[in-house]
């Protein structure tokens, strides 16, 4: 149920250009929370959701729930990476995954901050 509700707002957020940027924030913080959740398959629907979404705020949490599901360190590392507001905030999190346990977090995070050129000064 919550995975289908994680869907669904990823969904109308995503399908609609007539959303206001109130409901859209609203959205972003339900599925913000959502990373949070125990179950790997919510949280996967949760990332999806905000993808295109490049909100600050969603950078700690999708850190978390990185190291929580490394089945899904790949696909958020690479949501922070790309996204515009998020990348400088998220680029020390990325260089410390590089010594992650996990070597799937470790790939994922290297990937990511080859990717892009990784910007040196404030906020990286």
């Amino acid at each position: 149920m919550r995975s289908e509700a994680a869907e669904a707002i990823g969904q109308c957020i995503g399908d609609s250009r007539e959303v206001s940027e109130t409901k859209k924030a609203d959205a972003y913080v339900a599925l913000i929370k959502l990373l949070e959740d125990s179950d790997g398959f919510v949280v996967s629907r949760a990332v999806a959701g905000l993808q295109g979404a490049d909100v600050v705020a969603a950078v700690e949490p999708m850190v978390k729930a990185a190291t929580a599901h490394p089945e899904l360190a790949a696909e958020i590392a690479r949501m922070m990476a790309e996204s515009n507001k998020m990348r400088p905030k998220a680029v020390s999190h990325l260089r410390t995954f590089c010594s992650h346990a996990e070597p799937a977090v470790r790939a994922a995070a290297i990937e990511a901050l080859c990717g892009r050129p990784v910007r040196c000064g404030k906020g990286a």
